[in-house]
């Protein structure tokens, strides 16, 4: 059984079901990962995670590279490791040998600059080119195979260079369009949905070659033992159903079947005296068998129908005792008469399920031996029926969660080929505790900044990187890659319905002694990058299992509403807490509803479906009532003492704070990269502003002329003040020599062309410049002293300021008029000149 027949087999399966970006379906999570581990039969393992990220260059080039060697049935391995001396690097920016071999291989191109830009995300145009000239590697006759011209909506944003790959993966229902009949060409597409497009090409081609039923039939068995997969004419023996079942049994277990069983596995005394197959031996152990008499099993005889039933069952019920109360229904066939008693509970099981049918003579025939072919067939269906209608095959305290890179909690997230624990060994223990729950609970949370967001989102965390936890679905929750801006609001309404709870009551010395061989090897040969990829960042100790739904909004708040507005709005939006509201509320919900791009997301349960609101609510109770029978893993609640880091479970301090490193890395960058979300207001910088205009103001009473100045106007003030300065002594023109009460005042704006630039005071006359006729020694005797300005001559002024006496040392910046000349002149009183600043 080889790694990727085991995931092709869900290939098969999955791609009849692919799951849409805006929608998770949630059934048995144990079928659905099963599935998610297939369908990427060809992705390369290190790309298998973090399946929100989006996929770059370079990385879609290992995935074609791998893909191509994947379906010539080449090793790609081999290939790469020739690369240094059969391929000349054409790129300036990387040397990555699976780009090299991309471009050697005319899957991809140089552009004009020699860059490759490996780094960049890769869009879906590019994607679709990519494998296009994949496929065309395999097959050159695929480029006259355009059965049809691509009629999108938007087809005139496709580049000229992308039309026929889009064109030819859209004929064959690989790359689809939306509802808006869209291909968004240019946008760039995260790892998962390139996979799931990527699989869909893998399908279209084995069905091409004529290959995919022949691969459907071998992968459908890859729980039976290699040994037994050839020969399946020949009828299978008693021992030989034995190894089936404890090989089954494994792998339902989801322990590994690759190590043989052996002797010293087995804790139990042999009571047969004619074989010491420890297949049998473990079976008899285990409850699955009980021989014919006393001290025989008769190993080689055939089995029969109803032998194999029992074992079979038997088998199906040490996994879930559940299913003795599963009986369904009363038996009827014409030769019931000839199944032994023992056997009746086992068949009508299976017929009740359609995994043993009756013939067209309504006969089962349970005295008749089988062929190996049609026991694997039997064998298939009961596989399949426990995977799709069981939520029994998961325990979640064997693994581990990345905590920075994934979302929230949700199975698909978690790798079940990589359990931190032993299963056995934690059997073995009466660490886990279980106990109901039936506490259902609405949370809302509303930031229009995204680093606030996830730490009101994980406000009960409790530890120090709460802001960044689970924030690795951002992307694909909110479309959120880039900085926001004023107007965009977040918002979470969660819906959570735990209908029971799984603790691991021990302490981590404990912990220590349940952690997996392959965990622990894995510890001294991949680099705390790899081990985080692998089995996450912490183990899960503590989870909820019941139903969950997320609504996820990216509110553009054209109205300003508040956070408390909005998130009555997003409560109300949905069926936990829909009912009669009033006209503001239902106001809020549509403003909510149509000014937002929603993802909603489901876990556990039947699954709903739909893309808006009221599709969702429709569906809300009956989805409800499922979650008993179909929980999912669905909360973790009391992060801090629910999830354990896993550098904290390895005695090597090394290793340890290797991996501690690793993690504080990883905070900091999604520190960086949270942070980096967020709308920063920065103000523009001040326009200039300059003296567009100047008047001269008197009366016989102060009050009445300071009134005279206008609104906006700022008046002229000693010692280089501005007007409107509190405390702010103003410059009064006849100050000391008695007479009317003068003040100068002037208005500032930002039209260059209406800026003075120049003033002169003057006696009288005319001087070319625009006179303001008010003499500055008014009522007070003294020449007649006159303010005239100029729109001409000089560079802007931004400012008039001036000081009483004759000698004053101006600061930088400031300067006399043009022509200058004491404001009191002849009238006695203060020495009174002005300044001026450009």
């Amino acid at each position: 059984m080889k790694k990727s027949l085991v995931m092709l087999l869900v290939l098969v399966f999955a791609l009849s079901t692919i799951i849409s970006t805006s929608t998770t379906m949630a059934s048995s999570e144990s079928f659905t990962s099963i599935e998610k581990e297939v369908e990427y039969a060809f992705i390369p393992d290190d790309l298998e995670q973090d399946g929100q990220n989006p996929i770059t260059r370079a990385e879609f080039c290992k995935i074609s590279v791998t893909l191509y060697d994947y379906l010539k049935n080449k090793s790609s391995q081999q290939d790469i490791a020739s690369l240094d001396t059969l391929l000349e690097n054409p790129f300036s920016d990387t040397s990555d040998t699976y780009v090299i071999k991309a471009y050697s291989m005319g899957i991809i191109s140089l552009s004009a600059d020699g860059k490759f830009r490996p780094q960049d995300p890769l869009t879906l145009q590019e994607k679709a080119v990519m494998l296009y000239n994949t496929l065309l590697k395999l097959d050159p006759t695929l480029d006259a195979d355009m059965d049809q011209q691509l009629d999108l909506t938007n087809a005139d944003q496709i580049s000229p260079w992308a039309l026929k790959a889009i064109n030819y993966l859209n004929t064959h229902d690989i790359l689809v369009s939306n509802s808006d009949n869209n291909i968004n060409s240019i946008d760039t597409i995260n790892r998962e949905d390139s996979h799931e497009i990527t699989a869909k090409l893998v399908e279209h081609k084995l069905k091409l070659d004529g290959t995919l039923s022949s691969i459907e039939e071998e992968l459908k068995y890859d729980f039976i033992p290699d040994q037994l997969e050839k020969n399946t004419s020949e009828y299978i023996t008693r021992e030989q159903f034995c190894e089936v079942i404890i090989t089954l049994y494994e792998y339902l277990k989801q322990t590994s079947t690759d190590t043989p069983l052996n002797q010293t596995a087995i804790s139990t005394v042999n009571p047969f005296s004619d074989t010491d197959n420890p297949y049998v031996i473990k079976a008899y152990a285990l409850g699955l068998i009980s021989g014919v008499n006393n001290d025989k099993f008769n190993p080689k005889d055939n089995i029969t129908v109803q032998e194999k039933a029992v074992m079979l069952y038997n088998t199906l019920l040490l996994l879930d005792p559940k299913i003795a109360s599963d009986i369904g229904r009363e038996l009827n066939c014409a030769d019931q008469e000839e199944i032994s008693p023992w056997a009746i509970d086992a068949i009508t099981y299976l017929n009740t399920h359609n995994i043993l049918v009756i013939d067209e003579n309504n006969e089962l025939n349970p005295l008749d031996t089988i062929r190996t072919s049609e026991s694997h067939e039997i064998t298939a269906k009961a596989v399949d029926y426990q995977l799709t209608n069981e939520n029994l095959l998961t325990n979640y305290l064997l693994f581990g969660y990345h905590v920075t890179a994934s979302g929230p909690i949700n199975a698909g997230e978690v790798n079940k080929r990589a359990p931190i624990l032993d299963r056995v060994k934690l059997d073995a223990t009466n660490y886990v505790q279980s106990s109901p729950l039936y506490a259902s609970n609405i949370l809302d949370t509303v930031s229009n900044k995204a680093s606030e967001f996830y730490k009101e989102l994980n406000v009960d965390a409790k530890v120090s990187y709460s802001g960044i936890l689970y924030s690795g679905s951002i992307t694909a929750d909110y479309g959120v890659n880039s900085k926001m801006n004023e107007k965009e609001v977040l918002i979470k309404h969660v819906e959570l319905h735990p209908v029971s709870e799984k603790i691991l009551e021990c302490t981590n010395e404990q912990i220590k002694e349940l952690l997996s061989e392959g965990f622990k090897a894995d510890l001294t040969k991949l680099t705390p990058k790899e081990i985080f990829d692998k089995y996450g960042t912490h183990l899960i100790t503590r989870y909820s299992l019941g139903g969950r739904l997320d609504l996820n909004y990216k509110f553009t708040n054209v109205n300003n509403r508040s956070e408390s507005d909005i998130s009555v709005a997003a409560k109300a939006s949905y069926a936990g807490s829909k009912g009669t509201v009033d006209v503001h509320t239902k106001e809020l919900v549509d403003e909510l509803v149509s000014n937002s791009k929603l993802v909603f997301r489901g876990i556990g349960g039947n699954g709903i479906t739909g893309t808006s609101v009221d599709q969702l609510n429709s569906q809300y109770a009956e989805w409800v009532k499922t979650l008993d029978d179909k929980p999912d893993i669905c909360y973790v609640n009391d992060f801090k003492n629910s999830m354990v880091p896993i550098w904290e479970l390895v005695d090597d301090a090394n290793i340890s704070q290797a991996l501690k490193d690793e993690f504080d890395s990883y905070v900091a960058g999604a520190n960086s990269m949270i942070n980096g979300y967020d709308f920063v207001y920065v103000p523009a910088p001040p326009t200039k502003q300059y003296i567009v205009d100047i008047i001269v103001v008197t009366d016989g009473n102060n009050a009445n002329a300071l009134a005279k100045i206008p609104t906006g106007y700022k008046t002229v003030c000693l010692n280089t003040k501005i007007g409107g300065d509190k405390n702010v002594e103003r410059l009064e023109a006849n100050s000391g020599a008695g007479g009317d009460f003068i003040y100068i005042a002037y208005l500032l704006g930002t039209d260059i062309t209406k800026a003075i630039r120049d003033i002169k005071i003057l006696e009288g006359g005319k001087s070319g410049y625009t006179k303001i006729n008010i003499d500055l020694n008014r009522n007070a005797g003294g020449k007649y002293i006159y303010l005239n300005y100029s729109r001409t001559i000089g560079s802007p002024l931004t400012a008039i300021s001036g000081y009483y006496g004759e000698k004053y040392s101006m600061p930088a910046g400031w300067s006399a008029p043009s022509s200058n000349m004491d404001l009191n002149k002849g009238a006695g009183g203060k020495y009174i000149y002005l300044m001026l600043k450009h």
